[in-house]
């Protein structure tokens, strides 16, 4: 009998093993060019392998845990080819203190049309065990799809010295194969760049890019000397539906003519290149669809515009950057070309100019102070429902006194006063039972809160688009205990995650752990939340029209007095505002901020002069970190519901310079720069908005004094912010181009974005919404 169990037990082992070895699954990459950062939706990049004869429908998961400890089921149905290897492309919001170290699986089940059943395979991985690169949450992240990184590595960082607000890594080389296919995957891009890689877009890849163009990315395009692979003014091309409309001509051009275009010309040799001029029309021009971003000084020639499409922008660049000639002569330069079109402030010094600059005495040796804008921070404090857990925890500690000491001290004392201690067991029961009943008869008299959502939303209008787009947090109070369905209504594409605070991992996770199951066929906007009578965060990114009453139509331009440039002889691509807008939200707008980006470029800095009148090796240090155009900026304390601002009377005067009022504004102070929460405290309102508003800003706050006077003993102070996520808020692109901006806040406002729970959607919210309206003014050659 025992022979027999052993051989049977061996058969099933051998047919079990054999079973496994039908699939296997290879980890590709994780993010976007092998290339991670935490806190943000990852991509991941899969191949199963299957060596059976037969197609099999099967289910593949990325699980991923979230800040409660429960495990969510990352997801989606696929099809493995007999005989052969399928891809597939997943995704997962990744906790903020993940690191190389963690370790995550990925299974293989078998589908049965509606549910995944019994498993076909697993693996384990790490960032390590694939080779990925993770990327700090302080670095910026621009994905380069060619072989070459086209000027781009002025961005990266020059330790040990900082001389940018903010490095960026450069990942080149990238091919469409490295291109996720699901728009929240490209998240973690600052910008993607179109180089010299070979268009082969799936019909997936192409809609992920038009989407996360659509929400605020920023595609780069730079096109080929020979040839017209994407099909320029044909709806038969690449990308059509973003670039159909974008017409070029061929033209010869020396590259003598590209001074102060595409860096300084220090003796530049007289090569003619092939190079593609727009034709941007009269109505483009002058509603500011598609704007002539970069133009030759000398003729005016259009050779590089900028499509607004929804709350992104697509940047198509008729110079083909990837020619060797112009990387021969150390072109483009990143300052001088890519600062414009990515609409950065900061100088962008080599590490040999780093070197030289040092070696003339010219570095400064100053630590500078530091400002932290940690996103993830600011939200949890404001959306935080302290004061409600507090109140419960303060309940359960008094309910716990009483049950120790009824069943416990003063129990046993009244059943030995009665000389009846053989009851202790039946008493302490009863006790139990009764402690049981109250705690259940509370627990469902004060389930309910009177406001059961917190929130912080960041509502955009761009004037002259459809619709308005709402990225935000909210902390949801899920009263009951088992699993409640969280809802995000509106477009299809319209995203829900789970969202993790950065200091998350402080709270043990519940006991109770749980599985999540995600469809990544689409873009979540449902989710199957575990319910424990306590909150949940959840992240959003939606786009659509707010139709909530408190809201009504946001911030509206005057009608028959919408804002306008009056140009004048003196300077016309400056000229005055005139206009005015109308705040219709039922609320007061704080702390209001209006930005005017005039039409008028800043001419590029030069290198400066030695005291001996030699060339410096860098530009002049008062003219480092110069912005790109000229602009004005100014504040309003309050925005009345109902009240009309009139741009003619704001004053343009040297005081309400752009430049000036950031560097005042956003001054260094005892404990501002210092990140207060990390200590346990809170930040104040004032300095929460101050750093909102400094996300906002982020690409042209006042960049970090490096250099000093030559021979100087001593260096001046400087400042430096660090952020930690929230790159998708910055207005950068704005800053080249004209354009009025104006944000504030509405404090105690309801969450403007249709969220249920369990099909109830009108439940009682409150939140910090800030407002950001842009208008586009047209274009002045």
């Amino acid at each position: 009998m025992q022979q027999y169990v052993c051989s049977l037990c061996s058969l099933l082992m051998c047919c079990a093993l054999g079973f496994a070895q039908d699939f296997s699954i290879t980890i590709d990459s994780l993010g976007v060019g092998n290339t991670w950062t935490a806190g943000v939706v990852t991509p991941l990049h899969v191949t199963v392998t299957s060596h059976r004869s037969d197609a099999t429908a099967a289910w593949i998961q990325w699980e991923v845990p979230d800040a409660n400890g429960d495990t969510v089921l990352w997801g989606k149905p696929i099809t493995l080819s007999p005989e052969g290897k399928t891809s597939t492309w997943l995704y997962a919001p990744i906790r903020p203190w993940a690191d190389a170290s963690f370790s995550w699986d990925v299974r293989l089940k078998e589908w049965d049309g509606n549910a995944p059943t019994s498993e076909l395979a697993t693996t384990t991985f790490t960032s390590n065990s694939v080779q990925a690169m993770q990327l700090k949450s302080s670095s910026g992240y621009i994905a380069v799809f060619g072989t070459r990184r086209i000027g781009l590595t002025g961005y990266q960082s020059s330790n040990p010295y900082i001389t940018k607000q903010e490095s960026t890594t450069i990942v080149s080389g990238l091919t469409s194969v490295q291109l996720p296919d699901a728009w929240p995957a490209l998240e973690g891009l600052d910008a993607i760049v179109w180089a010299d890689s070979p268009l082969e877009f799936t019909y997936r890849q192409e809609l992920a890019i038009e989407e996360w163009v659509k929400r605020g990315g920023h595609l780069v395009i730079s096109l080929p000397m020979i040839g017209d692979p994407w099909n320029l003014g044909s709806e038969n091309g690449a990308l059509s539906s973003l670039i159909g409309d974008i017409h070029v001509s061929v033209e010869e051009i020396s590259i003598r003519e590209f001074d102060q275009v595409l860096g300084r010309n220090r003796g530049w040799p007289a090569i003619q290149m092939t190079t593609r001029t727009f034709d941007v029309n009269d109505q483009q021009r002058s509603d500011g669809s598609i704007y002539p971003l970069i133009r030759i000084r000398s003729n005016n020639k259009v050779i590089g515009v900028q499509k607004r499409l929804g709350f992104g922008a697509v940047t198509v660049l008729g110079v083909d950057l990837t020619n060797g000639q112009l990387a021969s002569l150390g072109l483009p330069e990143t300052d001088v070309f890519w600062n414009r079109i990515l609409g950065r402030r900061s100088d962008t010094p080599s590490q040999s100019t780093v070197s030289s600059l040092d070696e003339h005495q010219q570095l400064s040796k100053t630590i500078p102070t530091e400002t932290t804008l940690s996103t993830g921070e600011l939200v949890a404090q404001e959306i935080a429902m302290s004061t409600t857990a507090s109140g419960r925890l303060g309940t359960v500690f008094i309910i716990i006194l009483l049950y120790w000491l009824v069943s416990c001290p003063l129990g046993y004392f009244l059943l030995k006063q009665k000389r009846k201690q053989r009851w202790a067991w039946v008493t302490f029961t009863m006790i139990a039972i009764a402690f049981s009943f109250m705690t259940w008869g509370i627990a469902s008299t004060t389930a309910t809160i009177k406001t059961p959502i917190k929130h912080v939303t960041i509502v955009d209008h761009v004037f002259g688009g459809n619709g308005q787009r709402a990225v935000g947090w909210c902390s949801i109070f899920l009263q009951t205990f088992g699993t409640s369905s969280v809802q995000l209504k509106g477009e299809q594409n319209n995203l829900l995650l789970p969202w993790a605070t950065p200091f998350a991992y402080k709270i043990p996770p519940f006991v109770d752990r749980q599985e999540i199951l995600i469809n990544l066929q689409q873009v979540p906007h449902t989710f199957d939340q575990p319910s424990r009578a306590t909150t949940s965060n959840f992240s959003y990114d939606w786009i659509g029209g707010i139709d909530h009453p408190f809201y009504d139509s946001l911030i509206r331009a005057t009608p028959d007095n919408e804002p306008t440039l009056i140009t004048t002889r003196g300077n016309p691509s400056r000229g005055s505002l005139q206009g005015s807008i109308v705040n219709n939200i039922s609320s007061p707008l704080q702390n209001v901020t209006i930005v005017w980006v005039t039409n008028e470029k800043l001419p590029v800095t030069q290198l400066g002069r030695l005291p001996d009148g030699s060339l410096a090796p860098w530009v002049e240090k008062n003219k480092s970190g110069q912005a790109l155009n000229k602009a004005f900026a100014w504040r309003v304390s309050s925005w009345k519901s109902g009240e009309t601002i009139d741009f003619a009377s704001f004053d343009s005067s040297p005081a309400s310079d752009f430049s000036t009022a950031v560097k005042s504004r956003y001054k260094i102070e005892e404990g501002f720069g210092r990140n207060s929460m990390s200590r346990g405290g809170v930040e104040t309102k004032k300095d929460w908005r101050s750093k909102m508003e400094m996300l906002f800003l982020y690409s042209h706050l006042q960049p970090p004094t490096y250099q000093k006077n030559p021979g100087s003993k001593q260096s001046p102070p400087s400042h430096h912010s660090t952020r930690t996520g929230g790159h998708t808020l910055d207005f950068a692109e704005w800053f080249g181009r004209p354009c009025i901006i104006v944000m504030g806040f509405v404090q105690n406002a309801p969450i403007p974005v249709p969220i249920s729970v369990d099909g109830e959607q009108n439940m009682q919210s409150t939140g910090e919404t800030i407002v950001r309206w842009v208008y586009p003014l047209g274009d002045t050659p």
